[in-house]
């Protein structure tokens, strides 16, 4: 079956997609770490990510009588254009040693995922070190994060100003 996306309108098109998923079948959902670890000057993007990771887990509960698995993947950072995007706007970029998840390794994942459906997928090493440490400390994450915080905050604002005067 080919994949089908029906948009962001579950209650209306939930029925479609059971209807066209009659004989079983999977949706995959691609969240982000971030929706299982806020990060601080990421709000709304972490907050978009942990609804998705919600919505993800109702809707598993919702089609499971009907055959129907709902995985979420949490990837770390992976090589797209997401990162340039996010250096333009915060000032911030991704440290070098930081690896990034090649894009054709995440296809692989999902692929992989639709054969051996799993509920959720924390990928890649540094998505993998986060929901570790969080779920085994979250205080001491916590207390790390808003140690960074203000650090975080004043290259922020380096940056914006650097932007004002050009």
């Amino acid at each position: 079956m080919p994949p089908v996306s029906y948009g962001t309108r579950p209650r209306r098109t939930v029925p479609q997609l059971v209807s066209a998923l009659l004989s079983g079948g999977l949706i995959l959902n691609v969240s982000s770490i971030l929706g299982k670890r806020g990060m601080p000057f990421e709000t709304a993007y972490c907050s978009s990510k942990f609804a998705l990771a919600g919505f993800s887990e109702a809707l598993r509960a919702e089609v499971a009588s009907d055959g129907i698995d709902v995985t979420t993947i949490f990837p770390g950072a992976v090589e797209t254009e997401i990162w340039q995007s996010a250096a333009a706007r915060s000032g911030l970029e991704m440290p070098s040693f930081v690896p990034k998840f090649p894009a054709r390794q995440l296809a692989r994942v999902c692929l992989q995922n639709a054969r051996f459906p799993q509920p959720e997928v924390v990928m890649a090493l540094d998505a993998q070190v986060i929901n570790f440490f969080n779920r085994l400390v979250p205080g001491m994450v916590d207390f790390v994060l808003g140690k960074a915080a203000p650090l975080l905050g004043r290259r922020r604002e380096g940056s914006a100003e650097g932007d004002e005067s050009r």
